[in-house]
């Protein structure tokens, strides 16, 4: 099920910012944060208007670069049970000379 956003319940949405140009009723691709679209905004007015604000307006919104699985409770990388690996291994090694010294 989506939200109002677009995205289901196991995924997050990725935001970022876009420009679009009203006069050249184009877009810019989406970048991560608001200053590289401000840097698009102002490379597309200087090569496609002089340098000035097109006629029709341009702007920069919020829009979505892409999506990620939502981490689920109690997931887990795996790091504990590397540690009970190690530990165990350690215990079993001190334990072998422990026997074999005595």
């Amino acid at each position: 099920m989506e939200n109002e956003q677009g995205a289901t319940s196991n995924e997050q949405i990725i935001w970022g910012f876009q420009y679009f140009c009203d006069q050249c009723d184009g877009r810019l691709e989406v970048r991560p944060t608001q200053e590289a679209a401000k840097a698009d905004c102002l490379t597309h007015r200087q090569q496609k208007h002089g340098g000035l604000i097109p006629a029709n307006g341009d702007r920069i919104e919020y829009a979505a670069i892409g999506r990620r699985p939502t981490p689920t409770e109690g997931s887990s990388s795996g790091g504990c049970a590397a540690f009970v690996i190690v530990a165990t291994i350690v215990i079993a090694i001190i334990a072998v000379v422990y026997v074999s010294r005595h």
